[in-house]
């Protein structure tokens, strides 16, 4: 597990979501709620390039290790990083952001601080559209969407092949195995002896947190709302502009372009540009 022990006030504090990334300054600590992938050392780089004084610290999902069952909605996984954020800073003000997926867990944590009586300084949506998490689609729909995701993939994977064949035949093959493992699951075959125990507790946790995305109703927010979109989208985007925030929040929506998709934004040589963007934002507040 990637939560680590801290010391603070002579006890020592085990966390099993909270993971310190950059602990060294002064400002107003980040807590950056992971993505659909379940853990955040994804955010390293991010740190690496906010200012020396800026503390990070990410959350990572329950039940990646096998030894928590993974939380089943949204308000359960808010209440229980709160929790422990609140172990490691009982007084705030809070600093919140969330990449994909973890930007409406960070959107529910944000509404139940300030129901509570917190102060949130910022919250801040890293590139993801609720409409998106929320719509249905038509036939016809579901094939052009598959389409568009699916030459852009071919043609990387093309690439790859002739670049590093091993490697990328290695990775297919896991991919598929770990793909027909978790069909035959949800199938209810019994099919864990067929891969390590540590892909099926993360498809376990997966799951669930897809189930919760869908169940989630979200309530208007009394605040301001910072968003990151990325510019490369291969995909349609219903209200690209605002990525459906807009109904959601009683304050302000920033917006903020970044270049690079929805994974590349947050990586060299993209995260340079968005970690100055964000820099400004945490310190504006």
């Amino acid at each position: 597990m990637l939560a680590k022990q801290l010391e603070k006030n002579d006890n020592t504090y085990k966390w099993k979501s909270l993971v310190p990334i950059k602990t060294t300054g002064n400002k107003v600590p980040i807590y950056i709620i992971h993505g659909g992938g379940l853990g955040v050392m994804v955010f390293h780089h991010l740190s690496k390039y906010l200012d020396d004084q800026q503390p990070v610290f990410g959350l990572q999902a329950l039940g990646i290790d096998g030894q928590n069952e993974p939380l089943e909605t949204i308000e359960e996984m808010a209440s229980f990083y709160i929790s422990e954020i609140l172990q490691q800073n009982p007084n705030g003000p809070y600093a919140l952001a969330g990449h994909s997926s973890g930007g409406l867990i960070a959107f529910e944590m944000a509404q139940q601080l300030k129901s509570s009586g917190k102060e949130v300084k910022s919250l801040t949506i890293f590139d993801f559209n609720i409409a998106e998490a929320k719509r249905t689609y038509q036939l016809k729909e579901k094939l052009e969407r598959q389409i568009l995701f699916f030459m852009p993939i071919l043609l990387f994977n093309v690439k790859s092949i002739f670049r590093n064949p091993i490697r990328t035949f290695k990775y297919y093959l896991l991919l598929w195995k770990l793909r027909l493992v978790t069909l035959k699951r949800r199938m209810g075959i019994n099919s864990n002896s067929e891969l390590n125990p540590v892909f099926i507790n993360i498809d376990k946790a997966i799951v669930k947190n897809v189930e919760a995305i869908k169940n989630y109703n979200a309530s208007v927010y009394h605040g301001d709302l910072n968003l990151f979109v990325s510019t490369d989208k291969v995909d349609f985007q219903k209200d690209p502009e605002f990525l459906g925030w807009r109904q959601y929040i009683k304050g302000k929506v920033l917006v903020f372009k970044v270049k690079g998709d929805h994974d590349e934004m947050i990586l060299p040589p993209n995260v340079f540009t968005f970690a100055e963007i964000y820099q400004q934002i945490l310190d504006s507040n």
